[in-house]
C-alpha cells in the first residue's frame, strides 16, 4: 500500500463487553480496518483518475479525451 495514505489512530473500544476482548484480537480487527480503508482510497483514487478524463455538458453529453 501507498505510504501516502495516512490514517489517523482508531480510539480504544467502549464498550462493555471490551475487557473480553484480547490484546490480539484488537490489533488484529484494527490492520483490517486500516487495510480494508486503504483499498477504498486506492479504489476511489483510482476511479478519480479514470473519470479526470471524462467530462459532462450541461446538457447531459459526454466528452471523453
Amino acid at each position: 500500500m501507498p505510504d501516502d495514505i495516512k490514517l489517523p489512530v482508531l480510539p480504544p473500544i467502549h464498550h462493555k463487553w471490551a475487557p473480553l476482548i484480547s490484546d490480539h484480537l484488537a490489533e488484529a480487527l484494527q490492520a483490517w480496518c486500516r487495510t480494508y480503508a486503504r483499498a477504498a482510497i486506492l479504489a476511489d483514487r483510482q476511479q478519480r483518475a479514470a473519470n479526470a478524463h471524462t467530462m459532462q455538458h450541461n446538457d447531459g453529453s459526454w466528452v471523453y479525451g
